[in-house]
């Protein structure tokens, strides 16, 4: 908040300077109807976050650029890339795959401690299909510093709740089930600063860590009083069954003045929490997937709407991509900013795919290239997009490379060899004779990041007959192939690069 909300008073200030008739929202009543206000011109020229849902981080990254054009020229089509939250979905055709969420009822009974006794409190809580906490908040607890500490705290509710995760869904075993067709979500939730005696009616500085049974920590951020609302959440994707931890965390002392020892600095506090299992199944799950080797892939993209399903319920995953298709998957999958010019570049597309097709042909068209010096994720002729047009391998390989902000990387990398390495063993790519050596820095980190998959096959180096790798890069691209790709980018994007 300390960077962002400076940002964003700058982005208004500009905003007024462009049009000083704008107000807050459109529901101002000094709004003319019909008219965005500055909220809405923020939110529709945001770029969207992949893997972060709307109420997580509303529209997205501030464009501050888009948002005043906008309020210049407010006829532009500019609409965040968002297929999944409303309202921004609306604009969208909806998906092909049907998901379906249901609630999982917690467990009947409190967690049990290696000596025998119960996790406190002693009797579950359970109501309305959750697991519903009180926690007293103490600013005398130490802070735990992994698992073991966390549970040794729950022991005695020192600031910490044990709660189970299980390893079933609805009775039938996890193992039983394919993990790429259904996912769980666990989802808690405190809400804090309502204790009227100790007159906290302005919230609290507290936050949540959630602690897995593999030692991962999942984390809420603190909540400011005042600032903030009073309450704090965290959501995991696919939870590790087992026995979870959640601590209640006050703010941490400064660097400068480090609190000794390391409690946290918040006001004694009587919290409220819920606890929400839920399973999201694929209703309509591919057919023709069987026999793929990106079977997983196929079924990871489209439970999480990297990719979608055909009308009619088919994945096709041979088929070939074209570059219309592969534009949507972009503005599904990467962070790209809306770019939209005064007169239509491409005459060859309408509608969403004419601004997803001018965003993802722009220089620097991922959020992660700061100086907008790399070319486009797509290519394209000055006034043609060329949608039905087949991509190849190459160019999803350079641009998946371009998105994870790495563009200067790959250029100056220039391998006088490409390796892939598969299950510990490393291969020498052989097809390299239709790339020019700086795709080739592209295509060695898109295989160090399984961004591009390669057939194993004998071939001859140096007069040595020996197993090499094929990457076929001019071949177009198939569904199966991309599916695969963008799923380890989306892992590659997550990690960093």
């Amino acid at each position: 908040t300390s960077m962002a909300c400076p940002f964003v008073a700058g982005t208004c200030a500009l905003l007024l300077d462009a049009d000083g008739t704008l107000t807050p929202d459109s529901a101002h009543p000094a709004n003319p109807a019909g008219k965005k206000g500055i909220k809405e011109l923020l939110q529709a020229t945001a770029t969207h976050m992949p893997d972060y849902a709307d109420w997580e981080v509303g529209a997205g990254y501030l464009n501050a650029y888009a948002a005043v054009d906008l309020a210049f020229q407010g006829t532009k089509a500019y609409k965040p890339f968002n297929r999944v939250d409303q309202p921004y979905a609306a604009s969208y055709a909806p998906f092909n795959a049907i998901i379906n969420t249901s609630t999982l009822a917690p467990p009947a009974s409190r967690p049990v401690q290696p000596g025998g006794a119960v996790y406190p409190p002693a009797t579950a809580n359970n109501a309305q299909g959750r697991e519903n906490i009180a926690l007293a908040y103490s600013t005398q607890s130490v802070n735990a510093s992994d698992y073991n500490g966390a549970k040794t705290k729950a022991a005695t509710g020192d600031n910490a709740y044990a709660f189970l995760v299980d390893a079933d869904v609805n009775g039938v075993p996890i193992a039983n089930l394919s993990p790429t067709l259904r996912t769980t979500l666990l989802d808690v939730r405190f809400q804090f600063g309502n204790d009227s005696v100790a007159g906290l009616a302005g919230g609290n500085s507290i936050g949540v860590l959630l602690y897995a049974p593999d030692g991962t920590q999942y984390s809420s951020g603190i909540a400011l009083p005042v600032l903030d609302a009073p309450s704090r959440q965290v959501v995991v994707k696919a939870p590790v069954a087992g026995l979870w931890i959640v601590e209640l965390r006050g703010i941490r002392g400064l660097a400068a003045v480090p609190v000794t020892p390391p409690t946290g600095v918040g006001l004694p506090d009587t919290t409220t929490g819920q606890i929400y299992r839920t399973n999201q199944v694929v209703v309509n799950p591919p057919q023709d997937t069987v026999d793929s080797p990106f079977r997983d892939a196929i079924n990871t993209a489209v439970l999480n709407r990297y990719m979608d399903v055909q009308a009619n319920g088919f994945f096709l995953p041979q088929s070939n991509v074209t570059r219309g298709e592969l534009a949507q998957v972009y503005a599904d999958n990467i962070p790209l900013r809306q770019s939209i010019g005064d007169t239509t570049r491409f005459s060859d597309v309408s509608g969403n795919l004419a601004r997803i097709a001018e965003a993802v042909a722009a220089n620097g068209s991922s959020l992660r290239d700061f100086d907008f010096t790399p070319a486009g994720l797509i290519e394209a002729a000055p006034t043609l997009f060329r949608p039905n047009i087949f991509a190849n391998r190459i160019n999803v390989a350079v641009a998946l490379v371009r998105a994870l902000g790495i563009d200067r990387e790959a250029r100056a990398l220039n391998p006088a060899t490409v390796t892939v390495t598969i299950a510990g063993t490393t291969y020498q790519v052989l097809d390299l004779g239709d790339t020019s050596p700086v795709e080739r820095g592209y295509l060695q980190f898109a295989l160090d990041r399984g961004m591009i998959n390669v057939a194993i096959a004998p071939g001859t180096i140096n007069g040595v007959r020996q197993n090499v790798a094929y990457v076929r890069p001019v071949d177009p691209i198939t569904r199966g192939e991309l599916a695969s790709a963008i799923t380890n980018f989306r892992v590659a994007f997550r990690r960093g690069n």
